[in-house]
């Protein structure tokens, strides 16, 4: 699958409006991977969901976890963790927690991560201000 994948992956190309060149190589980067043109596949292209992501803006004060798949053992992995991050940065109530030993499907491979996030966001919600 991987061969196929870098067969017929196209070039990066120029960043559209909007991306910078380090999004959009890292973009074309992560996409590569064969996970991730398999789930291509499957959900359909990353593209649209990452341009929505932008116009939303920031997040002002909104509680938010963001659950980041991965172990930080190549470049590829690396930049995800800091785009996750940088999804995190958009509240001023949100954190980011890398799951280990996580990759694409977080709630099966490690559904305590998903518990703890989840019950950590209730007592927060709950918690007077």
């Amino acid at each position: 699958w991987l061969g196929l994948s870098r067969l017929v992956a196209h070039g990066a190309g120029p960043a559209p409006a909007g991306w910078t060149e380090q999004e959009w190589t890292t973009r074309s980067m992560l996409m590569r991977q064969e996970n991730a043109f398999l789930a291509n596949i499957r959900e359909g292209p990353l593209k649209g969901s990452a341009d929505l992501a932008r116009k939303a803006g920031g997040l002002d004060h909104l509680p938010l976890i963001v659950l980041t798949a991965g172990q930080p053992d190549s470049d590829m992995q690396r930049a995800w963790i800091a785009l996750q991050g940088e999804l995190a940065r958009r509240s001023t109530r949100s954190r980011q927690v890398v799951v280990m030993n996580s990759e694409h499907d977080t709630p099966v491979e490690a559904p305590g991560a998903v518990i703890d996030a989840v019950r950590d966001m209730v007592f927060e919600l709950r918690s007077p201000k």
